[in-house]
């Protein structure tokens, strides 16, 4: 199950250590609700990461808050009713990790021995987090509704992220394992709709005008694709690798990268490239806040995270 984890979605091991490719296994493209508005607040979550450790941290109006002293790394974040709710992992001392979320900066663990909680989206009073359960070293998809946890299938996988919609109808992308090879998947209340016959993996799903998106990655090349409604187009031959997708004023954005002699941040807008100008790294979330729209983007540089975002035209680099 790692082995194949590690082939289709990480792009690039930065260290050798065993925590350092968890790391990035599991936490630098997953997950794709990373940017959230709180009143005039702009919230952004992810990790300080210094090559050996890392630490839950978060950024407010650019200024970096860390979240307790256990290591561990914030995937995706959602304000409700004032709110603020993060969902990640903390790294256990036998290199185990366990899922968890935060409310108002409090920790609250989920249940689950070993895994990983991904993503997060609140919708009448339901809170639902996405992921995947660890168990004798298989790894199995699951979900958390208000706490309790809740198995995808019984098949090998994980679920990388939510959607909800507003009729009640429950949305999950992420993959599904066998002993040959991983297969992006998707669930809708609970069915599993595979998308690909060969290895492939899918990040990020988005539901708009009864269209399902996905976005994810197919083959050994991590060619980057998008699907609509279980049909697969390519964005373009060089793109390397895709983050995340999001509705925004009935246009369809898609944040990641483009290959270069490192990876390039870009976005597709209904389909058509977007360079990011002199941005390494990915777009990783993207959100729209009174008519501005931000492009959150890692980068992984000499074995270190940087964060920065995109407004108006203008990068603004988050506190290290």
């Amino acid at each position: 199950m790692i082995r194949y984890l590690i082939i289709l979605i990480c792009t690039l091991l930065y260290s050798t250590s065993i925590f350092a490719q968890a790391f990035n296994i599991f936490s630098l493209y997953i997950g794709d609700k990373r940017i959230a508005f709180k009143d005039s607040t702009v919230l952004m979550v992810g990790g300080d990461y210094n090559g050996k450790t890392i630490f839950p941290c978060y950024w407010k109006n650019n200024k970096k808050v860390m979240l307790g002293d256990e290591q561990g790394y914030i995937s995706g974040i959602f304000v409700e009713d004032n709110n603020v709710y993060m969902v990640g992992y903390l790294l256990q001392d036998d290199f185990s990790t366990k899922p968890c979320y935060w409310k108002n900066d409090s920790l609250i663990m989920l249940s689950g021995d070993s895994g990983w909680a991904y993503s997060i989206m609140i919708i009448n009073s339901d809170i639902y987090i996405a992921g995947g359960l660890l168990r004798e070293y298989e790894s199995y998809p699951c979900y958390w509704k208000n706490g309790k946890l809740e198995k995808l299938s019984e098949t090998q996988g994980a679920a990388s992220s939510v959607f909800a919609s507003s009729n009640g109808d429950l949305y999950f992308s992420g993959i599904h394992t066998t002993s040959i090879s991983s297969k992006a998947v998707y669930w809708k209340n609970g069915e599993m709709i595979k998308l690909s016959k060969i290895g492939s993996v899918a990040n990020s799903i988005l539901v708009f005008n009864n269209d399902v998106y996905v976005t994810g990655s197919v083959g050994s090349g991590y060619r980057a694709t998008c699907w609509k409604n279980n049909e697969r187009y390519k964005l373009m031959s060089n793109a390397t690798y895709v983050s995340t997708v999001k509705e925004i004023n009935g246009d369809i954005y898609v944040g990641g990268s483009r290959k270069g002699n490192r990876m390039k941040s870009c976005y597709w807008k209904n389909g058509e490239l977007n360079m990011l100008p002199d941005t390494k790294g990915m777009v990783i979330s993207i959100e729209e806040h009174n008519s501005n729209i931000y492009f959150l983007i890692l980068c992984v540089f000499k074995n270190k995270l940087e964060f920065s975002y995109w407004k108006n035209g203008e990068k603004i680099s988050l506190e290290n």
